[in-house]
């Protein structure tokens, strides 16, 4: 094979017999000096990088009481307690499950409570099942027997899509009094 001096040139450059330190070699004359300052670079680089937080996927964490974009734990602690000592007063004390069927009693409370609230302007009209699912679930304490996702689909849907039963609002209204809303 024939080469012009340039290609000669640059073949000659591309046989190296050094190391190899992060990917790029090395010639021999060269190992000391210039490892000493990859690996200097690659320690500096590293320390940065685990300095950084990365920003999370997804979409921010919405609570169902906020107040300036941030949970309102005292009036979410008041509001799960209150919710918790009228399913007692019913006499739900053992069956406090969430499921996702239209006849458990905790969710048909729940969303008379929701309408109430969001008749107040306390809550928005557009439902976050997460938050709701994260409201009974944690902050109330209560067991789930299915998936978050599942519950927050099935509450979304039975707020957006369904009236309140009439006795029960009358109830949960006297709820609403305990917790000093007008």
């Amino acid at each position: 094979m024939i080469m012009d001096k340039y290609h000669q040139k640059n073949n000659n450059c591309n046989v190296f017999n050094g190391p190899v330190y992060g990917g790029v070699f090395l010639a021999p004359q060269q190992t000391d000096h210039v490892a000493e300052a990859e690996v200097a670079d690659a320690v500096e680089i590293k320390e940065t990088t685990a300095n950084v937080e990365t920003p999370r996927r997804g979409r921010k964490a919405e609570f169902l009481f906020e107040k300036d974009g941030e949970k309102d734990d005292a009036f979410t602690e008041k509001c799960a307690k209150a919710f918790i000592d009228f399913l007692s007063r019913h006499h739900v004390k053992d069956n406090k499950t969430l499921c996702s069927s239209k006849d458990n009693y905790p969710s048909k409370v729940f969303v008379a409570l929701y309408k109430l609230l969001t008749e107040k302007e306390i809550l928005s009209s557009n439902c976050n099942g997460n938050s709701c699912y994260d409201f009974l679930y944690s902050d109330c304490n209560m067991n789930s027997s299915v998936t978050k996702k599942s519950y927050s689909g099935f509450i979304k849907k039975l707020i957006d899509n369904s009236k309140p039963d009439v006795l029960l609002v009358d109830e949960v209204k006297k709820l609403i009094e305990e917790l000093g809303i007008k």
